[in-house]
């Protein structure tokens, strides 16, 4: 695991902060509601959900400006071949702070970022060891071992983009 602070700069940060961020904030960028966080149960059913905004996935663009910015922005930034998905999480705040389930993106080995986009008192934990939600911070990761999600109080929501790659 490898986290970096301020991963993007001051322009580039800026640009999808007062964009993309600030479309999600003010509902012109659609969130899809995700009827579970993790595929493992958890016993409470009405608090296992979140949004979510596909960019790629199954070889199919389902974004364009946002892939884009990604294309010019990110991935120079990462060693990657190929995608294999890249998504934009939004856990809503409960009222609670709340620990999802570990989970295991997929079964097999690849390689995984996830880029926090504001900062809240949610984080997210990776076999163990919790990273805080900064925004503009990234952490790497194997996203085939077990990690888990939370949800913030401080805050509408708590939002991230994830990116599975090989």
């Amino acid at each position: 695991m490898k986290v970096i602070d301020n991963f993007l700069s001051d322009d580039d940060w800026s640009l999808l902060k007062n964009t993309y961020i600030n479309d999600i904030l003010t509902g012109y960028l659609p969130l899809y509601f995700a009827p579970f966080i993790s595929s493992e149960y958890d016993g409470d059913e009405i608090l296992n959900y979140y949004f979510q905004h596909n960019i790629y996935k199954k070889h199919k663009i389902f974004s364009v400006q946002l892939y884009d910015f990604i294309l010019e922005k990110i991935v120079p930034k990462l060693d990657l071949k190929a995608f294999i998905r890249i998504k934009l999480n939004a856990y809503p705040n409960i009222g609670i702070l709340r620990e999802h389930n570990p989970h295991i993106d997929y079964d097999f080995p690849h390689k995984g970022a996830l880029l926090f986009l504001n900062t809240c008192n949610g984080f997210t934990r990776i076999e163990n060891e919790k990273v805080e939600s900064i925004e503009n911070r990234i952490v790497f990761f194997e996203p085939n071992k077990y990690h888990n999600s939370s949800t913030c109080t401080d805050q509408k929501l708590r939002l991230t983009i994830n990116f599975n790659y090989l």
